[in-house]
């Protein structure tokens, strides 16, 4: 800007009075630009932290989609395979012990079975109380659902006798179809549902420190894999009597992730 001569001191004046103030305006536009580009990086982290938490708690494919829609589709899956694993003496073992070391005992077993289930194809279900629940067929078919949770099972009961204090399971797998889906609002739950899910429950119930427990139809897919027994029949809860067959372990490991 410029004044021209003669110089007017109002004139004057009031041109040095307009450059303050669009100074003055300038400086306060730029501060609240900076407070602007803070707060979108602090929303950006807040919702990548959120992101991050919703995909630990959900299946990647059911987190993007509740993420896209706000909610999500029950699906059937017709060939899954469930595993359910539970700690042998476990409510004894609480009675015994302080509260800080068994959970310091549990997380660090369960931290374990998660990476175990991951490796072999499983998607983590839940935990309740002492038992961990996942599964095998719902990101996509799989071959043999029944082996990998077999395979699985055994390399949990192994991993538990190897970290202290040296626990002992017993596991239990069926396969069959499944309805599978979100619950909940304020605490989202990805959860499984069917016959397949209630039976392999019992299984877990029925199993022998140390073993696998599969009902007739498992043994036929995993035979060839496996070394077991047939431990006869017994009742089982909402079934009736039903064979079952102790697995011990693997005849070859299976390929993991």
């Amino acid at each position: 800007d410029y004044v021209t001569k003669p110089f007017k001191s109002e004139e004057v004046l009031m041109r040095v009075e307009t450059h303050v103030k669009i100074h003055n305006l300038t400086r306060a536009l730029e501060g609240s630009n900076g407070e602007l580009a803070a707060r979108n990086s602090e929303l950006q982290s807040e919702k990548k932290r959120s992101d991050d938490l919703l995909h630990i708690i959900l299946p990647h494919e059911v987190a993007e989609e509740l993420k896209a829609t706000s909610g999500v589709k029950p699906r059937r899956f017709e060939n899954v395979g469930v595993l359910f694993c539970d700690i042998v003496g476990f409510t004894g073992y609480c009675d015994r012990h302080a509260p800080e070391e068994i959970v310091d005992h549990l997380q660090a077993l369960v931290e374990a079975f998660e990476g175990i289930a991951g490796a072999h194809g499983l998607e983590k279900i839940k935990t309740i109380g002492d038992s961990f629940m996942a599964a095998a067929g719902l990101a996509g078919p799989v071959a043999n659902p029944a082996l990998q949770c077999v395979a699985c099972g055994l390399a949990m009961i192994a991993k538990a006798r190897e970290l202290a204090p040296h626990w002992e399971l017993r596991v239990g797998v069926q396969v069959g179809p499944v309805i599978a889906g979100v619950v909940g609002r304020r605490k989202y739950q990805y959860d499984v549902w069917g016959d397949a899910v209630n039976t392999a429950a019992r299984l877990e119930n029925a199993a022998s420190a140390g073993s696998v427990c599969v009902t007739t139809s498992a043994w036929r897919q995993v035979a060839d894999h496996c070394e077991g027994t047939h431990q006869g029949s017994a009742q089982i809860k909402g079934k009736g009597e039903l064979d079952l067959y102790r697995i011990d372990r693997l005849r070859v490991p299976l390929a993991t992730a």
